[in-house]
């Protein structure tokens, strides 16, 4: 299995059997561009379960059917576990309210700090072995 892979949208990291998925700064996410989104991450993983984490190089914007694609349980297939730290407060006031009004189906927490996500997400990480 690969460790790294590079889309035009996001760059997917593996380590330490947790998936780091960094989206580019600037992104502007439709539904078809979530659909390519998880379907990259399905391919990368080879449709293996994992826990990911969720960064940004910087602002991005997701709309509303690409937000409830993401959420969705074929937009979740493979996970685990998602942590989502955003680059901003704006950004994470945005990911906390997104995770009140539409839930995922595997546990999601949003956090400020990355070193905080890590932990959390090696858990489920530490269940899967």
């Amino acid at each position: 299995m690969k460790t790294e892979s590079d889309t035009p949208f996001v760059h997917f990291l593996l380590r330490d059997g947790l998936l780091i998925a960094t989206y580019k700064k600037g992104l502007k996410v439709n539904l078809a561009i979530a659909r390519q989104i998880v379907q990259s991450r399905l391919d990368f993983m080879e449709f293996k379960p994992v826990a990911t984490l969720i960064r940004s190089e910087g602002h991005m914007t997701i709309d509303k059917k690409a937000r409830d694609f993401f959420a969705s349980p074929e937009g979740t297939w493979g996970l685990i576990a998602a942590a989502m730290v955003p680059c901003n407060p704006f950004d994470w006031a945005l990911g906390s309210f997104f995770l009140h009004v539409r839930k995922p189906p595997m546990p999601t927490r949003v956090f400020s700090h990355e070193d905080s996500a890590i932990k959390w997400l090696c858990k489920f990480v530490n269940e899967k072995k």
